[in-house]
């Protein structure tokens, strides 16, 4: 298993199926100081755990809205390590699951904007009174909300200076980049902001999913194991490391600025970017640099992978080498279930093994997102054509765009 299938919007009580315990502890450092199950109020473990994640550097990445009335949802280890970002609903099932952890008692909440057919929204709503371990019970029932419950008690606080035993959370606050144009990115302000998308007129309710009414661990979807270290190596390599004379002027190391050729770094940006030529599930996108040693390719792909990765791609060089028998299928399967959009370049294909390209290609395929694979090459040659013959044998028709 590479990823985590779709939920569907029909069916709600689903979303407890992505929730898990226990897995925040792997994917975040020790120092970002996690909420355990504990004696302190619940007021407490719910803050510390928002200013986790606000301590972790998760990127927003927004989502369109999804046509087939589905969503996929990232794993852990994509929303906290690689590529280490995520969408409000990411951002809410990571959080629930958090809480599970902190003995806290979650449901997640989902709003659609009113009167718009625009992308909708996904916030958490976190019960003071008691908790997981005991105490006061539980004043609700429902596990599935399809309107706004009574909120019992002191009800629904709508700040968090003032009383109410149900606290709204718009945790995708504690994310970089939401949203865009700037935010205090304090727990006070993600209070606020989720009380006003609940009490206010620009958002209605979609569905309410009460985590800690219906979560079951031995229910909920396997999380895909992830590599040790990263598929990908980042486009250029990390500043501050000492160099040689030679070393300096590679092309990964960025010494030298950027120099464009015209509009071809546009132009290949805009073919990534532009929609899928067939209705349906997006196709593999298959594009080739080549040119002698020198002529800026690698500098070109790196460059081009820097430049999708400001936009919330997941982008990089293929780490290991694409040899028979040890292909790196494994690396290749994690990347097929990451969500989003992703670039992935392979270094002077005419070293990689065919039959071992082609297999990965074939993996990719299979992703539900957009994906590009970028080869470079000293020259077009018979390697080409042999890696056509492959793919056809196996079934599989990447969009292609002409050779540069």
């Amino acid at each position: 298993m590479t990823g985590w299938p779709p939920w569907r919007y029909a069916q709600p009580k689903q979303l407890v199926r992505y929730v898990h315990r226990g897995v925040l502890a792997r994917v975040l450092p020790p120092q970002i100081g996690l909420p355990g199950r504990s004696q302190a109020p619940a007021q407490v473990r719910v803050r510390q755990l928002f200013e986790a994640f606000a301590a972790a550097g998760v990127r927003y990445a927004d989502e369109e809205p999804s046509a087939t009335r589905e969503q996929d949802i990232r794993t852990p280890d994509q929303v906290f390590l690689r590529p280490g970002q995520g969408n409000c609903l990411d951002l809410a099932v990571a959080f629930a699951g958090g809480c599970l952890d902190a003995g806290l008692h979650p449901m997640i909440v989902t709003l659609s904007p009113a009167g718009s057919g625009a992308a909708g929204h996904a916030i958490v709503v976190v019960w003071l009174r008691g908790d997981l371990s005991g105490g006061a019970p539980y004043p609700l029932r429902q596990v599935v909300h399809a309107t706004p419950p009574q909120w019992p008690g002191t009800g629904l606080r709508q700040a968090w200076d003032v009383p109410g035993e149900f606290v709204p959370i718009d945790v995708a606050r504690a994310a970089e980049g939401w949203p865009p144009d700037g935010f205090d990115p304090t727990f006070a302000d993600a209070v606020a902001a989720a009380a006003r998308m609940l009490t206010g007129a620009a958002w209605s309710w979609n569905r309410g999913v009460d985590v800690g009414l219906a979560h079951d661990p031995a229910t909920a979807y396997p999380v895909p194991g992830w590599p040790e270290v990263e598929p990908l190596e980042r486009p250029y390599h990390e500043a501050g490391r000492e160099l040689g004379p030679l070393e300096s002027v590679r092309a990964r190391n960025r010494i030298v600025p950027f120099e464009p050729r015209g509009q071809l770094l546009d132009d290949l940006r805009q073919w990534c970017l532009a929609p899928d030529s067939e209705h349906g599930r997006p196709r593999l996108r298959l594009m080739v640099l080549h040119g002698v040693g020198g002529s800026g390719k690698t500098r070109l792909a790196a460059e081009l992978a820097t430049r999708l990765a400001e936009q919330r791609w997941y982008t990089g060089f293929l780490r290991k080498a694409l040899t028979r028998p040890a292909a790196p299928t494994d690396d290749v399967s994690w990347l097929a279930g990451v969500v989003g959009p992703v670039l992935l370049v392979v270094d002077y294909v005419e070293a990689a093994d065919r039959v071992a390209l082609a297999e990965a290609l074939k993996i990719l395929a299979t992703r539900r997102g957009r994906t590009v694979v970028l080869l470079t090459a000293r020259f077009p040659g018979d390697w080409r054509t042999s890696l056509d013959k492959e793919l056809g044998e196996r079934g599989v028709a990447p969009e292609v765009r002409p050779d540069t």
